[in-house]
């Protein structure tokens, strides 16, 4: 949350000393931030910032953490919405309009397992088996996610076990990720040095790097929403 405490916290509170840090300071900085930011994303300030003071309570910098004093009730209520889900027709509809696109592997893949965002800019080639026998289906391993960490790409390993399993893929999944190979095997043997692909990944972009979660967002699914 390093991004969410540089813009809300710092500019806030960031000229208290560490000693002089209040309960009462840290509530007027949650009520200053429900202008501004969800109550989900205050929760996570919150729980940063007890996190951080617990740190400086256990090297003697601070006798007592600020932050234990507040109550969860004091802390903004998150209402959630129900999601709004695409029916199995829209859903049918979004994988058609993507066939010969660049979205299509991703779209068709996205649709099918149900992957994350992250899982999807995650995956790596040697986590895709094409079976020599045809017959047989391909299989997706998801163990890691792409996340962007000051800025570098990083894989990262699911924060729980519950997040690594291994996915028998339909057809409608398996095709494109078949022609999506070759076309950056292709793409590769073009660019020659200009191609940086150093993670291995699926989804990339035309030069190999990696995808952010913004760029999948906005180039890969909106414009075929």
């Amino acid at each position: 949350y390093s991004l969410t405490i540089n813009k809300h916290v710092v500019p806030k509170i960031g000229h208290i000393k560490l000693s002089a840090v209040t309960a009462s300071d840290l509530e007027n900085l949650y009520k200053e931030c429900e202008k501004t930011i969800s109550p989900k994303s205050i929760k996570n300030i919150h729980a940063a910032l007890k996190q951080a003071l617990d740190y400086a309570v256990r090297h003697d910098w601070i006798a007592r953490n600020p932050a234990q004093l507040i109550a969860r009730t004091d802390l903004p209520k998150i209402v959630r919405k129900p999601p709004t889900v695409i029916t199995p027709g829209e859903a049918r509809k979004l994988i058609d309009t993507a066939v010969g696109t660049k979205s299509e592997a991703i779209i068709a893949l996205a649709v099918t397992t149900g992957c994350r965002v992250g899982e999807l800019m995650g995956i790596t080639w040697d986590r895709v088996d094409f079976p020599s026998d045809t017959k047989k289906p391909v299989t997706l391993r998801i163990d890691r996610a792409l996340q962007h960490v000051d800025g570098k790409p990083e894989l990262v390993e699911p924060k729980t076990p519950a997040g690594v399993r291994t996915l028998t893929l339909t057809p409608t999944a398996s095709s494109p990720l078949k022609r999506l190979r070759a076309e950056q095997n292709k793409n590769a043997l073009r660019l020659g040095s200009k191609w940086s692909n150093r993670l291995d990944l699926v989804f990339v972009t035309e030069t190999g790097q990696p995808l952010n979660r913004r760029q999948v967002l906005k180039q890969y699914f909106r414009p075929l929403l």
